[in-house]
């Protein structure tokens, strides 16, 4: 008798424990982790500061070092994170997110809504960089391209911060 209870008592706190360690709210395995992703670009004292005809601003936080400037059929390897202006620590997407070390890498010219360059206005902010080179670029709106899981049109000014690590020869 005193074995049934004991373990009936071992069962129950087995399942209770189970059920305490499964109640976490940071298991879920489709969360994004942005606690690796490093704080904005200051534009407090850019290089240089210039708008686009399109709206589009870009400030030179950092100059490269390279020889070659992106074009816009480049294959780049860059540094990213994408946010939303009015609050910058709500970020939309990074090349930091959980805890990834390595650039982004992709075409500056998207052949996919899959691109992370799908707004015309960060594909025009990346043109003329060197590897090296730091920017912010803030994207006015009207905003169209991929956000998170879709492709989405937005009335919200979006901050990008981006880093040139190579261009693909």
């Amino acid at each position: 008798m005193n074995i049934t209870r004991l373990k009936s008592s071992i069962l129950v706190t087995l399942f209770v424990s189970l059920l305490i360690v499964s109640c976490d709210t940071n298991n879920d395995p489709r969360r994004i982790d942005y606690s690796d992703v490093p704080e904005p670009f200051s534009i407090e004292n850019p290089v240089s500061v210039d708008t686009t005809e399109s709206g589009l601003i870009i400030y030179v936080i950092e100059e490269g070092s390279g020889d070659l400037e992106v074009i816009p059929r480049d294959q780049i390897s860059f540094y990213y994170t994408k946010r939303y202006k009015d609050d910058l620590d709500r970020i939309i997407g990074s090349s930091y997110a959980n805890g990834v070390t390595f650039p982004h890498t992709g075409p500056v010219t998207p052949t996919s809504t899959r691109s992370v360059i799908s707004e015309s206005q960060f594909r025009e902010g990346v043109i003329g960089m060197v590897e090296g080179e730091k920017r912010v670029l803030v994207l006015t709106p009207p905003v169209f391209g991929y956000l998170g899981n879709s492709y989405t049109y937005t009335n919200d000014t979006l901050w990008i911060d981006i880093e040139l690590d190579s261009i693909a020869l």
